[in-house]
């Protein structure tokens, strides 16, 4: 996400988390044409620091 507004891969993130909660990020990934790291790290708390 840029600053605080969400992006389109984080709107399809959301979407897909909507539809099964407890899928794994490599599906989600397929999905959406990205690695399972990148919807990792966007699903993942932000750091602090």
């Amino acid at each position: 996400m840029t600053g605080n507004l969400p992006d389109d891969l984080d709107r399809g993130l959301i979407h897909a988390l909507h539809i099964d909660g407890r899928a794994p990020f490599s599906r989600i990934a397929a999905v959406l044409g990205v690695s399972a790291q990148t919807v990792a790290r966007r699903c993942a708390p932000p750091r602090r620091g």
